[in-house]
């Protein structure tokens, strides 16, 4: 009597869902019937043209560190309940921004406070289509272009390699880009070993040279073959276009002032983070914002965080993702292990205490 019985709809088949991809993210019809928008890679209540609006006296939040509060600049802020938590979630990344990469967790948190703010009027949210508009303007510019590709590839390189290939990229002649280099291979090779024997010396800046050379080469060819990627995706339909451009908001600051003031001008007095919030990548929020005109909120309380804040904050962001079918896993090594140890902590007190009965 044994048998195997299964039931599904016709034209299934095996290990193919309908609407996502084998990565787990939403395809085109995927993102079209639960709620995202094909185009953009964003919910539809984010990037079509309806206005959101959030009114007079909601609260909003943000995390940051002591000092860092500027009356007059844009803030990155938050205020649905899910983004609590999963802002929170990224203590370790935001404290690393900060300078305190490879501190203790208790360290990390430590530097960071949670501030509570209320709208003294209406906050009125760009659509992420209006963003759209002004980065297809200016990706036409060759500068500008240059700029934010170049910033998109340094992520990959170390600060101190690319405070160099970009001083040697500014002048003309390869007889100026090897006096930069060589001068910047002597200053660190002296700061390393003080001083030693010429001859090692001499050595050891000809060996850094060779190498910094050869990645120096491979750096200027990302930027080529990245920024020709861009001129021919005019309409920014790829989702690697729009990580390049949406991750460069924050790092090229002629991009950013011009994006804010374009946005400013049509009447809007915030926006979306796309980085934070778009569905076609790691999602780390539902809906950050940034705020353009800081006059519109007022601080109303500011709170010292703790680690429990920021494990109990790692297990509900985790369970969101997995309920919305958002995947993320910056900084997954960390979070996994202090979701761990909480989630494993009851029990291994428990255990304890067994031992411990005679």
């Amino acid at each position: 009597n044994d048998f195997f019985e299964h039931y599904g709809i016709l034209g299934m088949k095996w290990g193919i869902r309908k609407y996502q991809n084998a990565d787990g993210t939403l395809t085109a019809a995927g993102r079209a019937r639960y709620g995202g928008n094909a185009k953009y890679g964003y919910r539809k209540d984010q990037s079509d043209l309806v206005v959101k609006t959030i009114k007079k006296g909601t609260k909003l939040y943000r995390i940051t560190a002591p000092g860092e509060e500027i009356d007059g600049k844009a803030k990155y802020v938050y205020y649905s309940k899910a983004d609590d938590s999963n802002i929170k979630a990224i203590i370790p990344w935001l404290a690393s921004a900060r300078g305190k990469e490879g501190s203790s967790i208790e360290e990390q948190v430590s530097s960071l406070r949670k501030n509570t703010y209320e709208l003294n009027s209406d906050m009125k949210i760009a659509p992420v289509s209006v963003q759209r508009e002004y980065q297809k303007q200016i990706l036409k510019n060759p500068k500008m272009l240059d700029s934010i590709v170049a910033n998109s590839v340094a992520n990959g390189y170390s600060h101190a390699d690319v405070e160099i290939f970009n001083k040697m990229r500014a002048v003309k002649t390869k007889k100026e880009q090897d006096k930069i280099m060589d001068s910047a291979v002597r200053q660190q090779i002296k700061e390393e070993y003080g001083d030693l024997g010429a001859a090692f010396v001499k050595a050891e800046v000809a060996r850094t040279k060779r190498e910094l050379s050869s990645l120096y080469d491979k750096y200027v060819a990302e930027i080529d073959v990245t920024k020709a990627r861009v001129k021919n995706d005019p309409e920014l339909s790829t989702r690697e276009t729009l990580q390049l451009i949406d991750f460069s908001i924050g790092g090229v600051k002629k991009y950013q002032e011009g994006l804010y003031k374009y946005i400013k001008d049509r009447g809007y007095n915030a926006m979306y983070d796309a980085a934070m919030n778009a569905e076609d990548w790691q999602v780390i929020a539902e809906e950050a914002l940034i705020v353009l005109d800081d006059s519109i909120m007022t601080k109303v309380s500011e709170k010292q965080l703790t680690v429990k804040d920021y494990t109990k904050a790692s297990i509900k962001a985790a369970t969101w993702r997995t309920k919305v079918n958002r995947p993320y896993d910056y900084q997954s090594n960390r979070v996994q292990s202090v979701v761990s140890a909480a989630l494993l902590a009851p029990i291994a007190t428990a255990a304890v205490a067994l031992a411990l009965v005679p």
